[in-house]
């Protein structure tokens, strides 16, 4: 019988540590009222609730005691929690710090079911439930921040110094508080497209470097010339931003005030909500060493014509070249900036807002550790005591390390705690209550699985439940030794992380990890069921069952290796492709135009007709890296006017290499990309897989030329080609023959490695019967495996019956949930 490690829970993180034993191993264990009343039937077996309420107390019973405690305790701070910002904690859980709004339809439903999913197997399983664990820890956040503050506000170091330095809050304001900055900020892909669109308006820098001047004549561009110059390129270059709404700044947006350019309010107001154009930037926008926050926040100055006595001269210049960048700066080696800058928002004035400076670091050191700190001591304050052998050493360990278990213990409570002078329990009944409310109908699934399985005599020859006999001596046996094995683990530390170290005690392990007495029940209960589960396991798939997932395996694997072209668009400039939202529901949310689909459709078509221009036509191998290098650099010097590439730049498309390496059936690349591999990997013929594949592009033939067609994907629209074809690991290459016979695997299983089989064979066996047999055996903590799944099915069928009608819910919530996310599903059969 193969030797397994003891489960503690068999889909559950325990919340808990390794922890040292704090007190007397003979202390009371305050007992439920009912310890052998059925909690849940299978058959005419029962799960006793003495079991559920152990397992459920060593998993959850601290943070559920806690939960109970802290609810009173900060009953007033809980009033101060509102609907409205416990839908904002949600939300923020749900989607962090993404826009929900920018998401489709299909990842807002996953993120909204992942959410409930997991708190539903946290005990959570109700809109109530789940709000009221987002309020108290807002509560228990609240009441913190309020003591801390104090904590703050009374401080007093060496000299009476404050606990905030006026040093830290005076930089705290330098870095936080920098007037926004209006700009007009033009991106290119190269310095080169930069250079020849200056040229274009007639325009080169200087001798000097420092300022603009005309091609021509070489004299300094007026202030009005070098605004209207940025105007233009903006744009221009950014003109897709607004599809047949005219140009983004027209004339009456804009002012020239005696030489000095001014946005309109009422133009920012309006283009304030845009998504993509800019023009007022804070310094919070983009990191402190990117290009654009060094030019607008401490390079470059607004222009002002006249300087009076009063002008912040760290913020204004009457020297118009030194307001823009006369050459283009780099982020990078694919992001080109020219920048003027031409304005600030409002200035707050550091003696203003130091109030509300402090306030934000108080914020920004409220840490979790803090937050525990402060809420150990409202727990000191209120005399929390537990009474209960392993709740005291875990909230020793975990809560409080200078904890003392009081002398006289309670029989019945669990934990005692003092609110206004008024003594609290919480009874054993009373926690059994809110454990099997919240976590009844999870940690039952596994008990149940066990007595039907157990009392089942097709799979249990060893033990006779009904006249307690011992049927097998010998298998018996194996039980014990598994037994002893389990404490040697416990003495080993095996289970220390699970809250149980090797100093805890043997009968305390049995009875506080399993609510069970003795060995014997050790024996019974959980050595036995790893027995039963592996004959149920081996009988619940053929070798017909084997041979069928073998051929799945084969018949759905493709590997190859891919380069090939991507479209994209990237409004926002971070040289990433903006995801391409082509499913009917979701078009809305892309930042693609009609105009751009069909035009990338057309710039696949040219690049396939031009590239053999950039491909050395001595090569018998197409080198298509450096080829599409040479033509996407060529695509990005070029002008907007370009004869060839103009139209495709001015509609703001991009072109991307991509060597995809390699891809399979396996794969995590988004499924429109992997069918289109497979279709290509279809089509290179048996004797030239595992070979290197130098794709043609012959333009107007018909395939097998390995190359895609053009398909859209979530980053734009791509075209790909196939430059190797992996084969399949064969049994018998010769004969073409991939999966191994039932004579080759009988002797695999009786010898791995043994002379009469190749290598070949070998490999074949490991490849498909191997993982065939791994997946049909699937048995996961998580209960997401085959035989998982089939186990709870057999469970079913037995009859299950709840004392709780509210258990039998939780229960089916959660086995829906496990369903969701099983990892097999049987073969198709033809």
């Amino acid at each position: 019988m193969k030797r397994r490690i003891l489960r503690i829970s068999a889909f559950v993180l325990l919340v808990l540590t390794a922890f040292t034993l704090a007190g007397c191993k003979k202390q009371v264990v305050p007992e439920i009222s009912n310890p052998n009343g059925a909690y849940a039937t299978v058959g005419s077996y029962q799960v006793t609730n003495r079991e559920i309420y152990f397992r459920a107390k060593s998993n959850y019973g601290l943070e559920a005691i806690l939960e109970e405690i802290d609810t009173k305790l900060l009953a007033s701070y809980l009033n101060q929690v509102t609907d409205e910002r416990i839908d904002e904690l949600i939300e923020e859980s749900k989607f962090g710090n993404i826009d929900k709004t920018t998401l489709p339809v299909e990842d807002v439903e996953k993120y909204e079911q992942e959410f409930i999913d997991e708190h539903v197997v946290q005990g959570r399983h109700n809109e109530e439930l789940i709000r009221k664990y987002y309020a108290l820890n807002e509560a228990r956040r609240l009441y913190a921040l309020e003591k801390f503050t104090e904590y703050v506000n009374n401080y007093k170091g060496e000299d009476d110094e404050p606990y905030f330095k006026e040093s830290e809050l005076e930089a705290y304001y330098k870095n936080n508080y920098k007037a926004d900055v209006q700009a007009i900020v033009v991106t290119f892909i190269t310095e080169y497209e930069a250079r020849k669109a200056l040229e274009a308006l007639n325009i080169k820098v200087d001798r000097t470097g420092l300022k603009w001047v005309t091609r021509d004549t070489e004299v300094e561009l007026t202030p009005a010339e070098v605004y209207a110059a940025f105007i233009n390129l903006y744009n221009n270059y950014n003109g897709y931003y607004r599809v047949g709404d005219g140009n983004i700044i027209e004339a009456g947006d804009y002012e020239i005030d005696n030489g000095k350019f001014v946005f309109k309010n009422d133009f920012l107001e309006e283009v304030k909500d845009e998504k993509h154009i800019k023009f007022v930037y804070k310094y919070s926008d983009y990191s402190s060493s990117h290009i654009i926050t060094q030019k607008l926040f401490t390079d470059l100055k607004a222009y002002q014509p006249t300087l009076d006595d009063d002008t912040d001269k760290t913020l204004y210049t009457d020297r118009l070249h030194q307001s823009y960048t006369p050459t283009p700066a780099a982020s990078g080696t694919s992001k080109f900036h020219l920048v003027l800058k031409v304005g600030y928002g409002e200035t707050k004035e550091y003696e203003d807002v130091k109030d509300e400076i402090k306030t934000e670091l108080i914020k920004n050191r409220l840490t979790a550790t803090e937050i525990d700190n402060q809420l150990l001591k409202l727990r000191q304050d209120a005399k929390v005591t537990l009474h209960d052998y392993y709740l005291n050493n875990a909230y020793q360990q975990l809560v409080d390390a200078n904890y003392k278990a009081p002398k006289k213990l309670s029989k019945t409570a669990v934990a005692t705690y003092k609110v206004n002078d008024e003594t609290i329990e919480i009874t054993a009944d009373q926690l059994f209550a809110k454990l099997s409310k919240q976590y009844g109908g999870l940690l039952v699934s596994d008990l149940l699985d066990r007595e039907a399985l157990i009392h089942d005599p097709k799979y249990n020859d060893v033990y006779d439940f009904t006249n307690n006999k011992v049927k097998d001596k010998s298998k018996y046996s194996k039980l014990e030794d598994l037994v002893d094995q389990y404490r040697e683990d416990l003495e080993n530390d095996v289970y220390a992380s699970r809250g149980f170290d090797k100093n805890y005690g043997w009968k305390e392990f049995i009875r506080d990890a399993y609510g069970l007495t003795d060995e014997k029940d050790l024996a019974l209960k959980v050595a036995l069921f790893d027995y039963v589960i592996e004959k149920f396991t081996n009988e619940s798939y053929t070798k017909e069952d084997i041979r069928k997932e073998m051929l799945r395996i084969k018949d759905e694997f493709f590997e190859a290796n891919i380069i090939g072209i991507n479209i994209f668009v990237d409004y926002d400039n971070n040289n990433s492709p903006d995801r391409h939202h082509f499913k009917e529901a979701d078009t809305h949310l892309s930042n693609w135009n009609a105009q751009q689909i069909g035009l990338a459709k057309n710039l696949i078509n040219l690049i396939r007709e031009k590239i053999a221009e950039y491909i050395d036509p001595k090569l018998d191998q197409p080198d298509y890296a450096t080829g599409f290098g040479r033509l996407i650099q060529d695509y990005n010097n070029a002008s907007l006017d370009d004869e060839v590439w103009g139209v495709y730049k001015r509609n703001g498309l991009r072109i991307q290499f991509e060597n995809l390496g390699s891809i399979s059936n396996t794969s995590t690349h988004v499924q429109e990309l992997k069918d289109e591999v497979q279709k290509l990997w279809k089509l290179v013929p048996m004797a030239d897989r595992g070979k290197a594949i130098y794709p043609k592009i012959v333009v107007g033939e018909e395939d097998p030329n390995y190359w895609s067609d053009i398909f859209a994907s979530n980053t734009g629209f791509r075209y790909i080609g196939i430059t190797r074809a992996s084969d399949y690991v064969y049994a018998k290459k010769t004969d073409g023959r991939v999966l191994p016979n039932d004579e080759e695997i009988e002797k695999y299983l009786e010898d791995p490695n043994t002379p009469d089989l190749t290598s070949a064979v070998k490999s074949s066996i490991e490849r498909y019967y191997v993982t065939a047999v791994n997946t049909l055996q699937g048995f996961s903590y998580a209960k997401t495996g085959r035989v998982n799944r089939l186990l709870h099915d057999y469970t079913v069928s037995k009859g299950i019956t709840f004392t709780e009608s509210t258990v039998l819910e939780v229960f089916n919530k959660i086995h829906d949930i496990f369903d969701r996310n099983k990892t097999y599903t049987p073969p198709v059969t033809e």
